[in-house]
C-alpha cells in the first residue's frame, strides 16, 4: 500500500509541474500571436497610408506642385548657378525665390497638406500604430525632397505664425534634425 501511496504521490507531482508547463508554454504561444499579429496590423495601417498617398488627390497635388516647380526650374538653376555669391547670399536668394515660387502659384495649400499628411504618418510611427520600416521605405525620399525643397517656405510659416513645430515631426523623423533647419 505505500508504494502505492509513493507512486500517488510522485504522479500528483508530476502532473503539476506539467499543468503549470502547458499553463506557460500556452501564455507564451499567446503571446507570440499577438505580437504578430499586432506587427501585421501596423505593417496594415502602413500600407492603408500608402494606399491614400496614392490616390488621385494626392496624386493630383504632387504633380501640381512639382509641375509649377518644373516651370520655375530655370530661375531655380540661374539663383543656384551665380557663383559670385557667397553661400549665405545663395541661400538667401534660393529663400526668397522659393517664396515667390510658393505665391506666385498658390502652392501653400498644397503643400501644407502634403506636410499635413507627412505629419500624420509620423505620428502613427511614434504612436507605433504603424511599421516604421515600411513607412520610410515607402515615403523617406518624398518627404526628404519635400522638407528640403521648401524648407524656406517651413521657416516662413514657423516665423509667421511663431510656432516653431510647424511640420517638426517630419524634420525630426525624415531629416533627422531638431528643428534647427531654419
Amino acid at each position: 500500500m505505500r508504494a502505492l501511496e509513493k507512486y500517488k504521490t510522485i504522479s500528483e507531482f508530476i502532473n503539476s509541474w506539467l499543468t503549470i508547463l502547458a499553463v506557460i508554454a500556452a501564455g507564451l504561444f499567446s503571446i507570440n500571436e499577438y505580437l504578430e499579429h499586432k506587427e501585421d496590423e501596423r505593417i496594415k495601417r502602413s500600407l492603408h497610408y500608402v494606399e491614400r498617398y496614392s490616390a488621385d488627390k494626392f496624386i493630383d497635388i504632387r504633380n501640381n506642385v512639382y509641375a509649377k516647380l518644373d516651370e520655375e526650374n530655370k530661375a531655380l538653376v540661374k539663383a543656384l548657378s551665380d557663383s559670385s555669391l557667397s553661400s549665405e547670399e545663395l541661400q538667401e536668394k534660393y529663400n526668397k525665390l522659393i517664396l515667390d515660387i510658393v505665391d506666385k502659384h498658390s502652392l501653400s495649400v498644397n503643400i501644407k497638406t502634403l506636410f499635413n499628411f507627412h505629419e500624420e504618418v509620423v505620428l502613427c510611427v511614434q504612436t507605433e500604430l504603424c511599421d516604421e520600416q515600411v513607412v520610410r521605405n515607402f515615403f523617406n525620399v518624398e518627404a526628404l525632397e519635400l522638407f528640403r525643397g521648401f524648407s524656406p517656405y517651413v521657416c516662413n510659416e514657423r516665423k509667421k505664425w511663431r510656432n516653431e513645430n510647424i511640420t517638426l515631426r517630419v524634420e525630426t523623423f525624415y531629416n533627422k534634425t531638431q528643428g534647427d533647419i531654419c
